[in-house]
């Protein structure tokens, strides 16, 4: 009996676990909804911009969803790596598959609409450097996204996911047969590379051998941005290898500076520190994950890990976990929303600071988030259903 009591602990603190990273991608989708309105429009709410983007200092959502992704990745995948395991890599490629047919969707629904509003090319909508590239060259860019040739903006996020899980194979074979230096000597010398720029010259010198075509490289440098889902991979792997007490004994050391760090940075960022000059821009660029970013980030995860150990109920809170366990098609929502209310996001740059009817606009979008979870919830329950042979559909 006792034996029995001990794993549905385990199964307990497993699930608890489970659904505290559920809860993170949803608060994460929140974050993201929120920047990018306030990036569409609100112009005239640019003081709240400040304060809400960027809630650790100088992290944002994205670092936290390919760290998550990389994370997921590893519990999920990492067991199937070890020798004389059944190698998981069909699945994996389902689901680069999964996310690069989303992608399309995304690309396909956005060209739809910037073709739907191309008429009415108001002046601030055309001044806005988040649609300017797909409206110079809708059909352009909707031949070369598919193919990560042109990747607009909101455009060029999943492109990262598709890249990294494709390469993800080899690095946990890494990993699960000891050459975790492999992994990290890679991927320090991809996150140098992002630094000096190479993958934006490439996509310069692409333009200017084809100046016709709308060549672009994308707001994150994949070489770069692989450093947060490589992290992942390893917090996952040392936590299906070895547990999470070798985990805990890192973090307890590195606690302390930690939340240090992230009050420091968030601080600086908004300009609290008397005396403190601003970090030069090569340090705190996000297009190339710059090193302020990365030691942010570090102080991120180590205090949400041990913020989630220490009051585990309160990242369990059901309708945002909802939101996360949906996260991609949400995801996709949330882009396809951004180019269908074009005409909205103008109109709210229109408003008056502090006007009701742009919170209020702002509160339903948010709210909004829940209906593709939802749908995407019933549709998979649907054929959960469907797949159960009907004489056995309501049988314990």
């Amino acid at each position: 009996m006792s034996d029995m009591s001990d794993m549905s602990d385990q199964t307990t603190a497993t699930s608890r676990r489970w659904v505290a990273l559920d809860f993170l991608r949803g608060v994460m989708l929140l974050m993201m909804m929120v920047d990018h309105a306030f990036f569409m429009g609100f112009t005239q709410w640019t003081a709240a911009k400040e304060w809400l983007y960027g809630f650790f200092g100088y992290v944002t959502a994205a670092e936290g969803f390919y760290f998550l992704s990389g994370l997921v990745c590893a519990l999920v995948f990492y067991r199937g790596f070890l020798p004389g395991a059944v190698v998981p890599t069909a699945r994996l490629w389902r689901r680069v598959g999964t996310i690069w047919f989303w992608h399309l969707v995304t690309v396909v629904a956005a060209y739809l609409c910037v073709i739907l509003y191309a008429t009415d090319r108001d002046a601030t909508l055309v001044a806005n450097p988040y649609l300017s590239r797909f409206l110079e060259h809708p059909l352009g860019v909707l031949v070369l996204a598919p193919i990560f040739l042109a990747r607009p903006p909101f455009l060029d996020i999943l492109p990262l996911y598709v890249h990294y899980l494709t390469a993800a194979p080899l690095l946990l074979r890494w990993f699960a047969t000891g050459r975790a230096w492999l992994v990290w000597l890679v991927t320090g010398l991809l996150w140098g590379v992002g630094q000096f720029g190479a993958w934006n010259a490439l996509f310069e010198a692409l333009r200017k051998t084809w100046p016709d075509l709308p060549v672009d490289g994308g707001y994150f440098d994949p070489c770069s941005w692989l450093l947060p889902f490589v992290l992942g991979l390893t917090v996952g792997c040392h936590w299906q290898s070895r547990g999470l007490t070798a985990i805990r004994a890192y973090g307890a050391v590195l606690f302390p500076a930690s939340v240090l760090a992230c009050v420091f940075f968030w601080a600086h960022r908004h300009g609290l520190i008397a005396g403190v000059p601003p970090f030069s821009a090569p340090l705190i660029d996000i297009g190339r994950l710059g090193p302020i970013r990365v030691v942010n980030l570090l102080g991120a995860i180590t205090v949400l890990g041990f913020l989630i150990a220490w009051f585990p109920r309160v990242f369990v809170w059901g309708p945002i976990a909802f939101l996360g366990r949906h996260s991609l098609h949400v995801f996709v929502y949330q882009v396809v929303l951004l180019f269908a209310a074009i005409p909205v996001w103008v109109w709210t740059q229109d408003l008056p600071p502090g006007d009701p009817r742009g919170l209020a606009l702002l509160g339903a979008t948010l709210l909004s988030l829940w209906i593709p979870a939802w749908l995407h919830h019933r549709m998979g329950h649907n054929r959960l259903a469907s797949s159960v042979p009907r004489g056995r559909r309501f049988t314990n």
